[in-house]
């Protein structure tokens, strides 16, 4: 807002406030004087720390995540949520408690020690996508006051080249698979993923 004062009408104190695009609104505060300063006061600190890029003071990481999550947890399946919540956890324990000017350069941290323990552009991108939502969806809610990583980009992602097994290579594993033939046999011929395969039933 541009512009906020308190004032009293009646026995009850009201926040009069003024918008940057001229309009005005009122909103009902307190009977309580003492009670209506405090959130007059809170609201005014918590428009200054956003003009720094700084969180609301009971802003939580964790409770942002939290959020996103039961939203999207009836939209995809298990394994799917359950990856996203492993992803999120450990990057978030590692911007924690960071001002969100410096979100983004604390998140290339992370980024750059997951890289070097070997994690692959795919994982990566996979991190920053989710993180990315994450904040888009405090911001889209005004839970804080900007995305920090809405244009982060992300890694290249070298293909691997793919090679299919040979004749011989499916004899032997088919061979030496035991009780798990049926199951091996499926997944070479009839080209299920991995997720769709551990979901048959027999």
């Amino acid at each position: 807002f541009h512009k906020m004062v308190l004032r009293k009408i009646g026995k009850t104190y009201y926040l009069a406030i003024r918008l940057p695009d001229g309009r005005r609104i009122r909103k009902r505060a307190s009977r309580n004087k003492a009670a209506a300063r405090k959130i007059h006061d809170e609201l005014l600190e918590d428009t200054d720390r956003s003009r720094f890029g700084l969180t609301p003071r009971d802003y939580s990481p964790t409770d942002l995540k939290d959020k996103f999550l039961s939203e999207l947890q009836p939209r995809v399946s298990t394994l799917v949520f359950r990856d996203y919540e492993t992803l999120l956890n450990m990057a978030l324990e590692h911007i924690r408690d960071t001002p969100l000017v410096n979100v983004r350069h604390k998140f290339n941290e992370y980024l750059n020690l997951r890289k070097t323990q070997g994690k692959s552009p795919r994982t990566l991108n996979r991190t920053i996508g989710i993180v990315r939502r994450v904040l888009a969806y405090g911001a889209q809610n005004r839970i804080i006051s900007f995305n920090p990583l809405a244009d982060m980009p992300l890694f290249r992602d070298q293909p691997r080249p793919r090679r299919a097994l040979t004749p011989e290579e499916i004899r032997q594993l088919l061979e030496v698979s035991g009780r798990w033939r049926t199951v091996w046999l499926a997944f070479i011929t009839t080209g299920l993923r991995k997720s769709e395969l551990v979901r048959l039933c027999w």
